[in-house]
Parts: C-alpha cells; sequence; structure tokens
C-alpha cells in the first residue's frame, strides 16, 4: 500500500485557493445569474484602450517631450 501511494505524491498539483476579491466576484457573478439583477460591474467604463487615438498620445508625448527640453 505504500508504495501505491508514494507513486501519487506529487502528480496532482493542489488546487489553488481562491484569494477574498476571486470568491466575492465568483459569488456576485452567480447571484446575479440566478436573480437576473445588475451589478456595479456593469456599469463601469469599458475599456479606455479601445477609445485611445494613439497619433494623439504619440503628439501629446511629444510635446511634453518637448517641454522638458526647453527647461
Amino acid at each position: 500500500m505504500a508504495g501505491l501511494v508514494g507513486k501519487f505524491v506529487g502528480k496532482t498539483p493542489a488546487p489553488r485557493l481562491l484569494n477574498e476579491h476571486e470568491t466575492t466576484r465568483l459569488i456576485e457573478t452567480a447571484l446575479t445569474e440566478c436573480l437576473k439583477v445588475s451589478t456595479p460591474a456593469d456599469d463601469e467604463p469599458p475599456q479606455l484602450a479601445q477609445n485611445v487615438d494613439p497619433q494623439a498620445v504619440m503628439s501629446q508625448i511629444e510635446q511634453v517631450s518637448e517641454n522638458l527640453t526647453k527647461r
């Protein structure tokens, strides 16, 4: 019996415990699906990166860089 136990030790990784934030989000998701209600996360703005104009950002970076080198 001891030989069989030794063969399986270390083969299966231990399950990772969820932190408090992950647990809260998991419970919140399950409850909102069951109750069909919205959550504060539904009201969060969309990813800001989707609304960014890369050319405008580069222009701002160049302007700031020029202002810093003039000092």
